[in-house]
């Protein structure tokens, strides 16, 4: 299978850059999947994973919190809001979050809603990555 390259860079870091196989992608409206020669293509990523097979078939996974996606026919570009390896998550620390947000939202004090509603779905989007890849080891 011919390869193509991918960068995957956040915010702070470059996360990974080299030859992959194939690229799946949750991107605004549904998932996407990559391959060589792909047609151009640019849009918005919402929160979920980025799953790819490098050149020695190792499959990789990693969580982004939302961001940009370029497909061009021999390169493919993620610019992540935020992003980090799939095992790095912890649901603990996950759930905390999402528990002191949606405390925040009944509480009635004075905060910015809009950023607590993205808290909390990104914590959503978390636990249901964490739940769906706990069965594989990474």
């Amino acid at each position: 299978m011919i390869t193509f390259n991918l960068d995957i860079v956040s915010q702070t870091k470059m996360l990974f850059t080299g030859s992959v196989k194939s690229v799946v992608v949750d991107a605004a409206y549904g998932q996407i999947g990559i391959r060589y020669g792909h047609a151009p293509l640019l849009t918005k990523l919402k929160p979920g994973t980025v799953n790819f097979f490098d050149k020695n078939d190792k499959e990789h996974s990693f969580y982004l919190s939302g961001g940009i996606l370029e497909i061009q026919p021999y390169i493919t570009t993620i610019l992540a809001d935020d992003a980090c390896n799939v095992s790095a998550l912890n649901e603990k620390s996950i759930l905390e979050a999402k528990a002191k947000a949606e405390k925040l939202m009944q509480s009635g004090s004075d905060f910015n809603e809009k950023k607590v509603k993205e808290e909390i779905n990104e914590a959503i989007a978390k636990l249901r990555i964490i739940r769906s890849h706990s069965n594989k080891n990474f």
